[in-house]
């Protein structure tokens, strides 16, 4: 596992990690910018995700769009965690840890490279090193896949370094 500072949207891997929410909006953080460079097919996308699997899903499930204009930059899909059910709920430490751990334990190709992002971080109420140590904790479970931490936030990234194994 590798923590970087950088931009969420410069990834470099094949499969990003984003948190989501049950009404499929991401006009917020660094999600606003996901679709402002992979356009807005990425939205249109997880809103009918969410339509279609209105009844299915719930915290700590995840659903995977296409990668739109984030193609031509390596990226494959995209998953969405479901952290909250509104934009501005709060979240929790444990139902990250779960999702985490749910959707990494679905990619089972070795080669894959995967991007996980600040989830919760930036209007999800969470502490700031206690959501550091929960990610990198969470990733080394599966140390078999090359998985990257990637934010522009710096106190974050040091954290989650500390936590790397």
């Amino acid at each position: 596992m590798e923590a970087k500072l950088g931009d969420i949207c410069y990834p470099k891997s094949q499969i990003l990690i984003v948190h989501g929410n049950l009404q499929g909006f991401m006009d917020y953080g660094y999600l606003k910018n996901i679709v402002k460079d992979g356009w807005q097919i990425i939205q249109k996308e997880a809103f009918e995700k969410i339509k279609q699997n209105k009844n299915k899903l719930s915290l700590g499930d995840f659903f995977i769009t296409g990668p739109g204009r984030l193609k031509r930059r390596g990226v494959n899909k995209i998953y969405h965690l479901i952290i909250r059910e509104f934009p501005n709920d709060f979240t929790s430490l444990d139902i990250i840890q779960k999702g985490l751990h749910n959707l990494l334990k679905t990619i089972k190709d070795k080669k894959i490279t995967c991007t996980v992002s600040s989830l919760g971080l930036e209007c999800g109420g969470l502490e700031i090193k206690q959501l550091a140590r929960t990610i990198a904790t969470t990733c080394n479970h599966y140390a078999y896949l090359d998985i990257k931490v990637i934010d522009e936030n710096e106190e974050f990234i040091n954290y989650v370094k500390s936590y790397c194994f």
